[in-house]
């Protein structure tokens, strides 16, 4: 029986992967620093806690970062990119012809960039006083949301570097 199961998961294997059908990765980091890199194909990407830098490279990937200081890259494809409890990098990315991106900022003081001109991208900033790059000449959308900083009260001040194709919320500093 044991030999027909194997036999059989590898006939599946074979059946799936000759059909031209790639199977997506799920790549999960440690508690420490780590560096991950996607693949060409789809990708489920997860820092956990540390200073995380990881790559989605090509395939439509979802990345979370998590608590630390992360640098999360989509690559081409269109990506979905979560920043976590840290002061986050944060970048789309797209291929040579067109991408679509969703970009979210987390509690920290985020800087996301989201000016690569073949992608129209959103971006929700998230609490913390968040920088946004989006000044590629495509109409992307740009939430910086409302949020107060649970010290003082105050409100968060973010500043977005736009152009004029885009689509601006509730950011406190428009600049184009």
């Amino acid at each position: 029986m044991k030999r027909g199961l194997m036999m059989s998961v590898a006939m599946l294997a074979a059946l799936v992967l000759g059909s031209g059908v790639a199977l997506a990765a799920t790549i999960v980091g440690t508690n420490q620093a780590d560096t991950r890199n996607g693949t060409a194909d789809r990708d489920y990407m997860y820092g956990l806690n540390g200073n995380d830098t990881l790559n989605g490279r090509g395939g439509n990937d979802e990345i979370h970062g998590d608590a630390g200081r992360d640098s999360l890259v989509g690559g081409g494809g269109n990506d979905q990119i979560s920043g976590g409890s840290g002061n986050d990098g944060i970048a789309g990315g797209a291929s040579a012809i067109s991408g679509q991106n969703e970009l979210y900022g987390g509690s920290g003081a985020d800087t996301i960039t989201a000016d690569i001109p073949a992608a129209y991208d959103e971006v929700y900033a998230g609490s913390g006083d968040d920088t946004v790059f989006a000044n590629d000449d495509r109409d992307d959308y740009i939430d910086c949301g409302r949020f107060y900083s649970p010290d003082s009260g105050t409100p968060d001040i973010d500043t977005a570097y736009v152009d004029a194709f885009d689509e601006v919320v509730e950011c406190e500093n428009v600049i184009f």
